[in-house]
């Protein structure tokens, strides 16, 4: 839950009261060429087949076993198996998503698992939505679920409604009775680029999304705007593992922007702005500020890092704001922003302490008992200095 308080400072504060366990969610995402038995899935297929019982996508074990669960996929070894999964589906056209539940599947005698149960219907409302689909369309599936599958994402793309983007897709997997291969999103997102594919069109889905992004790396600190703002956009919903993966990937991106803010300050070491530079977030992980100096006077730096513009919110955790706020030492932020394989650009503000008392000033009138772990702060609250490019070094040769 996060609750949000208007301040004397005249900006947003907003009191982050969840927070999500660590975990790294890999991509598994696959390009599948329908065949006459995956056809089956849909209900309007299965009336009409001759290929027996079967009412599933099979999920080629190469890439679902091996590449995607391998450890499911050994745990499962000798064992009838069955896995329920929430999925959706979108396409062949621009519509709705369509949600339902069913399971993936693998029985003992056979190599390959399935996306399986009862045949699926066509959606209420969209009669025949399936009907014109055809052997060699092809699937693009995502499996969403770290040790096993627990949601999956299907985009149906028709080599009728879209040829061009059909035919790139069918390009990527090997052929013949290889029709299913593992593809990354950014590949994904070039195929469509190249393909010249509409706004509305059902892969942007599974594509990236540089807005989506951007809500969920301020979602997952619990900013209320970008909350509202995810509940409201059209299109593929937002699952607790994005969350995690937003999660995971800001704390990578911290790790980064401290290194460079520990260059920024050795910069200032060797041209005598400052001495007695220490590290101190490598020499204490539980301390409140990365980084102090000894002089000319004491000061406690601590180093906030997006890949995005400057103007992006950024977290204050409470210990932080409680250490900010003494007049015993100076509390500076390191703001260090665009950040990329070549470097970043980097501000320094002036001394948050006053700031950091303010807010704390403001917690007073809160229940007893109610003791909120964060804040997040718009660069705007703060005062800074000149932007400084930060560029990383050469790999010695």
């Amino acid at each position: 839950m996060t609750r949000r308080y208007w301040s004397e400072h005249r900006y947003w504060l907003y009191f982050d009261c969840l927070f999500l366990e660590d975990e790294i969610v890999p991509e598994r995402i696959a390009i599948k060429v329908l065949t006459s038995s995956d056809l089956t899935f849909f209900d309007t297929f299965y009336k009409r087949s001759n290929v027996g019982n079967q009412k599933a996508i099979n999920l080629n074990a190469d890439v679902f076993g091996k590449q995607f669960y391998p450890d499911y996929a050994e745990q499962s070894h000798g064992k009838n198996v069955e896995q329920a999964v929430s999925v959706t589906i979108y396409g062949p056209r621009a519509g709705k998503p369509y949600h339902f539940a069913r399971s993936v599947t693998k029985k003992i005698k056979y190599k390959n698992w399935r996306l399986n149960g009862a045949a699926v219907p066509d959606p209420e409302g969209e009669e025949k939505r399936f009907d014109h689909l055809m052997v060699g369309d092809v699937a693009v599936i995502e499996f969403l679920g770290d040790a096993v599958p627990e949601a999956v994402r299907i985009v149906i793309v028709s080599s009728l409604d879209d040829s061009v983007l059909h035919s790139r897709l069918k390009g990527e997997t090997p052929g013949g009775k290889k029709s299913m291969a593992a593809v990354t999103r950014p590949r994904l997102s070039q195929l469509a680029s190249e393909s010249g594919i509409e706004l509305n069109h059902p892969i942007w889905a599974l594509l990236e999304d540089s807005e989506l992004e951007e809500l969920l790396e301020q979602a997952h600190m619990g900013v209320e705007p970008a909350m509202r703002r995810l509940k409201e956009r059209a299109g593929r919903r937002v699952t607790k593992a994005d969350l995690k993966t937003a999660r995971d990937r800001a704390e990578r991106v911290g790790d980064d922007g401290e290194a460079l803010a520990h260059q920024l300050l050795e910069d200032m070491v060797s041209e005598a702005k400052i001495s007695g530079l220490t590290w101190t977030a490598i020499e204490d992980a539980a301390a409140s500020w990365d980084f102090e100096v000894a002089s000319p006077v004491p000061l406690r730096f601590d180093a906030k890092s997006t890949t995005r513009k400057f103007e992006t919110p950024f977290h204050l955790s409470a210990a932080e704001t409680v250490a900010a706020s003494s007049v015993d030492v100076p509390y500076r932020i390191i703001r260090i922003y665009e950040l990329t394989e070549d470097g970043a650009s980097a501000r320094v503000s002036n001394d948050i302490n006053g700031f950091a008392a303010s807010v704390l000033k403001s917690m007073e009138s809160l229940p007893k008992g109610v003791l909120p772990e964060g804040f997040t702060v718009h660069p705007s609250a703060l005062t800074w200095g000149e932007e400084v490019k930060i560029d990383r070094p050469d790999e010695p040769e």
